[in-house]
């Protein structure tokens, strides 16, 4: 049996709402996160954000000067160019980590919590089908209660996810900024957003490999 860490984020807007997981077999959690720091160390020597610095996809595209962080170097800051080239590369840096599954549910007119419902069934299921068990890793501080009704309205004969969610923000957790990353991405293919046509085409080029079997949300 096979227990799995999911690292979880939403994205979305007032139509579409977005959650995606990343599943991380518990004796590759190692290997994903030593590939990942690999990425903040090239971005570290090629655009000088450091490690510590919280990669939050929606900010990095949102035009203005000071953004994403006022304390980054000037070229990241004044140029969405550069900070476009940011969130590629941590989408192609992804695509490429073989040991990572993603499962994301893009659900237009729905609320975040039927979407975030929609996930944990999902993820369930396949724990079901493969018999391995996965423990939730959720951005947020646990207050939007429904995500922990979701889990304990499982059934417990053939519950597959292991226990509540475990909180965890992401400024300070690296694997949950991934999930963002993912989410973000999974949102804009299926928006078409004139302003992010950049971005329609990132998720199916550098994610759709790492997708877990049966679960494709590439437009």
């Amino acid at each position: 049996m096979t227990t799995y860490l999911a690292y979880v984020d939403d994205s979305g807007d007032e139509s579409t709402a977005v959650y995606t997981a990343l599943l991380i077999p518990v004796e590759n959690w190692a290997a994903v996160l030593k590939a990942w720091l690999e990425f903040r160390a090239n971005i570290y020597t090629t655009y000088a954000i450091p490690a510590d610095f919280e990669l939050h996809a929606k900010e990095l595209v949102r035009a203005g000067n000071g953004r994403p962080a006022p304390s980054l170097p000037y070229g990241v800051n004044s140029e969405l160019s550069l900070r476009k080239r940011v969130i590629e590369t941590a989408l192609a840096s992804i695509g490429k980590i073989p040991e990572l599954r993603i499962i994301s549910k893009v659900s237009p007119h729905v609320t975040p919590e039927a979407c975030y419902i929609s996930l944990v069934k999902t993820i369930n299921q396949m724990m079901e089908k493969e018999d391995g068990q996965a423990i939730l890793v959720v951005d947020g501080d646990g207050t939007q209660a429904y995500q922990k009704t979701a889990h304990r309205d499982l059934k417990l004969a053939s519950r597959r996810v292991i226990e509540d969610p475990w909180h965890q923000g992401a400024h300070v957790s690296q694997l949950v900024q991934m999930a963002d990353m993912v989410s973000y991405a999974a949102f804009q293919a299926h928006s078409l957003r004139e302003s992010r046509r950049w971005m329609w085409g990132f998720f199916p080029t550098y994610l759709h490999k790492r997708e877990w079997v049966g679960c494709c949300s590439c437009p």
